[in-house]
């Protein structure tokens, strides 16, 4: 299913998409490893939130939904994941600025933020420094030449992978 959610996320046109370069293994990894106890549980609910919720509005699971419906749902849930994103940083800010003014802000965890929220990142970051994602989609530079600000763009060109 996380497959499916990142490949909605990233399809596959020209290049591959987000299930090409297994983002749903990436997603597994990363929370399992990475995310607090808090964040784990609150991914793991949004799983079969994001499925009953899908099932709710189009009468369908989320995996017996067509691409066009599962991307109607998503952009839908990032609405709401935004509201709700707000709403956890407002709540946050007095314990972040407390941490802050102790010098010691990466001390700070904050709560957890919407589900949606963290398969997109997860979606991102895992699709963008794949082989997949950095060979196929950008333009990758294996070994790189000194930076250049003023490198011509043409529209249509791919961004740079070093």
């Amino acid at each position: 299913m996380l497959d499916e959610i990142g490949e909605t996320i990233i399809p596959a046109t020209t290049t591959p998409g987000a299930k090409a370069a297994k983002v749903g293994e990436f997603m597994k990894v990363m929370v399992t490893d990475c995310y607090t106890q808090e964040q784990q549980d609150a991914f793991m609910k949004g799983i079969s939130t994001l499925d009953d919720a899908c099932t709710k509005a189009t009468n369908k699971s989320f995996m017996d939904c067509i691409s066009e419906e599962r991307h109607a749902f998503l952009v839908s849930l990032e609405k709401e994941a935004k509201e709700f994103d707000k709403a956890v940083s407002e709540k946050d800010k007095p314990q972040r600025e407390e941490f802050a003014a102790k010098k010691k802000p990466y001390d700070f965890v904050s709560s957890p933020r919407h589900y949606y929220t963290m398969m997109k990142q997860l979606t991102l970051l895992g699709f963008f420094s794949s082989k997949t994602g950095m060979t196929e989609t950008l333009r990758h530079m294996p070994v790189p030449g000194k930076y250049d600000g003023a490198f011509p763009y043409a529209k249509g060109d791919k961004a740079w992978a070093e």
